[in-house]
């Protein structure tokens, strides 16, 4: 999303710092750090997708064991990753 901000495709009422603090306490989020064992995941991700961003999440998700919410198609391809939406 701060990408997405920076460039001009996501604008929010608020700063985007305000939002995602408000969401994360709203929405009682824990925010997943990037930790040794996504990295060392990561080295042996296919390569269906090439944007180094959803990698990282993809590899998250399959260490941890918990969803993805996303659109993406290509995330479909990777076997043992639960996809919602």
């Amino acid at each position: 999303m701060a990408v997405k901000v920076s460039i001009g495709k996501l604008a929010f009422k608020e700063t985007f710092e305000k939002f995602v603090n408000r969401q994360i306490r709203v929405n009682n989020y824990t925010i997943l750090q990037i930790n040794r064992p996504h990295l060392f995941r990561l080295s042996s991700l296919g390569l269906h997708h090439r944007d180094p961003f959803d990698r990282l999440i993809i590899c998250q998700s399959l260490v941890e064991k918990i969803p993805i919410v996303s659109k993406d198609e290509i995330f479909d391809l990777y076997e043992g990753l639960e996809v919602i939406w």
